[in-house]
């Protein structure tokens, strides 16, 4: 039985490694290293607790006693930041192999201007980089704008600016912790790339999209590619949609000639691309990494599993056939909930170290590739309002209306310039537009942007509950010297749901606290007898009551937030559930972006 160690067990690309490796599991112990008790991190066989990378000594402590006691045979990375420290560490453990760069190579990966540099000096090809004020103005002079500046050192897209004009240009251009690139292709989305620019005012969630290419490719132990995969798709950041993979050969020779240069150096296992085909032909890479990329899993549906092809080649495992693809593209990657016995949560976050029981099963015991039956068969059902009230695309405007018809608790809204006057002179100092039905931005505004706002048909507004809060967020997007490439405000709402039967009660009720980024779940809390706990039912049954003569029957959900004065109002309602905890769950759940979504 084989070993294998993968830092930051936790992580999205260690969540990605375990499913490829799903066919390889039989013959695998797998241990896992991670800093909380994040529920992918349990999909592990043995779980040990470390401090988090930015105490590295600690860190490279903890992660020595790990590999001294565990002894593996392989160790992947799960994070960038774990990769300096497996480098520091790798001579010290001969009988583990680390397939990674050295630690003089590992700041080539880490730092842009330094990927750049090893450009230059082994004549590759990579994007324009300016690093210092009197580079990043050359820069504007010689491919006028947008620019596009980012950390010299990040990942997913966070921290990204777009450059739109030489006054945002100046705002960073020495700013000694960023590099400036051109906005290579900025039409390659297939439109004028002004057309994809937010407003000025707060967005709830904003990321621009681009086409990007990538080639991933994996060094074997002797130096030499073992496995290579190119693919194309829209980034949507922080993830990526329509993945399709390509047969591209100006992609695949820029990919082997970083390979062989790279592998020149010393480094070894997985290496990723990132890049523009541009128009003229040419493939220009402006990002190279040494960790399997976000769009692995995606990959291996596709039919390229190059973990496996990984994991094989430095094991001495007989090398697999690829899988036969799967007659689908990617669209992208949707929401899994995932919880975990409070027990496990527990033994980790007290003796800093689990070991899965015998007795476990389902996906945490063995996270599947592709989604199985079994991990559906929790979720809820879809479910509609009243025609009346927009039906599964609640009016939030009729739904306003319906609520003063029956006194029930719902947050003011109004759907014109007129209806926003009325808060300005409240005054409330801040407001959420957002499409009166369906999807669509969500902007948090001043009362007078407001106003200006609603000229557009299809908007409504509605206080900003718990605006202090999120003045802090307002205020920080002020301050961004340029148009951030991802974008996301984070918050608290408070969610009910039940079933509504035919006499208009409502039963199976439960609540939960849930923390959102952008309005997307990120984890959801049980209140159980929390003193907020009791308004929320209340309303619901409330607003059960009154569906019930509009002929509804099954799911009802409302959300909302807290107002200063403590009160819990509803902003939305539906009836789609979002599949709270139950009262006899461990209590909450994690909700990541983990299940692939067919197209």
């Amino acid at each position: 039985m084989a070993c294998l160690l993968i830092t930051s067990a936790g992580s999205l690309v260690a969540d990605a490694i375990l499913r490829c490796l799903d066919r390889l599991r039989p013959g695998l112990t797998i241990v896992g290293v991670n800093s909380v008790a994040a529920p992918t991190a349990f999909g592990c066989d043995r779980l040990y607790r470390v401090p988090t990378t930015a105490d590295r000594d600690e860190y490279e402590a903890a992660l020595r006693a790990v590999l001294e006691r565990e002894t593996p045979d392989l160790a992947l990375a799960g994070r960038d930041e774990d990769i300096p420290a497996l480098a520091a560490v790798a001579a010290s453990f001969p009988r583990t192999a680390m397939p990674l760069p050295p630690p003089g190579l590992a700041p080539v990966f880490a730092d842009k201007a330094r990927s750049h540099g090893f450009a230059v000096r082994h004549g590759l090809p990579f994007a324009p980089t300016a690093l210092g004020g009197d580079a990043a103005r050359a820069m504007a002079r010689a491919h006028g704008f947008p620019l596009i500046a980012k950390p010299r050192s990040g990942a997913g897209s966070q921290g990204v600016l777009l450059l739109r004009a030489m006054a945002e240009l100046e705002r960073v251009a020495d700013d000694a912790r960023l590099i400036v690139q051109p906005f290579l292709d900025p039409q390659g989305i297939g439109g004028a790339w002004e057309a994809a620019l937010q407003p000025d005012a707060m967005p709830w969630s904003h990321g621009l999209t681009d086409l990007e290419t990538t080639v991933e490719l994996v060094v074997g132990p002797d130096g030499r590619v073992v496995a290579s995969c190119c693919d194309q798709g829209v980034t949507a950041p922080p993830l990526r949609r329509a993945v399709r993979l390509i047969e591209d050969g100006a992609v695949v020779e820029v990919g082997l000639a970083w390979a062989e240069a790279l592998a020149a150096a010393g480094h070894r296992g997985p290496l990723n691309i990132q890049g523009k085909r541009l128009a003229d032909g040419r493939f220009v890479p402006y990002e190279i990494g040494a960790r399997f990329g976000g769009t692995t899993v995606a990959r291996a549906l596709l039919g390229r599993n190059l973990v496996r092809a990984l994991v094989s080649s430095w094991l001495g495992w007989p090398s697999e056939p690829d899988e036969a693809p799967r007659p689908v593209s990617i669209t992208g990657l949707g929401l899994s909930r995932l919880s975990l016995p409070q027990h496990w949560r527990r033994r980790f976050e007290e003796a800093g170290e689990w070991e899965a029981p015998a007795d476990r099963s389902g996906r945490l015991a063995r996270p599947a590739l592709w989604p199985r039956d079994e991990d559906e068969a929790g979720a809820a059902p879809a479910g509609a309002l009243p025609a009346s009230l927009g039906g599964a695309a609640p009016d939030r405007m009729a739904l306003a209306r319906h609520a003063v018809r029956h006194d029930l608790p719902f947050v003011p809204t109004v759907a014109s310039p007129e209806g926003v006057r009325t808060f300005a002179e409240a005054p409330l100092p801040l407001l959420v537009v957002k499409p009166r039905q369906g999807d669509g931005p969500v902007r948090l505004l001043a009362p007078r942007e407001a106003m200006a706002a609603m000229e557009t048909d299809g908007l409504i507004a509605q206080p900003a509950l718990g605006a202090a809060a999120l003045a802090e967020a307002r205020a920080l997007w002020a301050a961004l010297p340029g148009l951030p490439w991802l974008w996301s405000a984070s918050d608290r709402v408070g969610v009910v749901e039940g079933e509504v039967g035919g006499d208009g009660l409502v039963t199976n009720i439960r609540s939960a606290l849930c923390e959102q980024r952008g309005g997307t779940p990120l984890a959801l809390h049980r209140l159980d007898d929390a003193p907020e706990c009791a308004a929320m039912t209340e309303a619901l049954r409330c607003w059960g009551a009154s569906l019930a003569p509009l002929d509804h029957r099954g799911p009802l959900r409302l959300t909302g937030s807290w107002d200063a004065a403590g009160r819990w109002l509803p902003f939305s309602a539906s009836g789609s559930p979002l599949g709270l905890p139950a009262a006899d769950s461990a209590g909450g759940m994690e909700v990541r972006m983990l299940r692939p979504m067919p197209g």
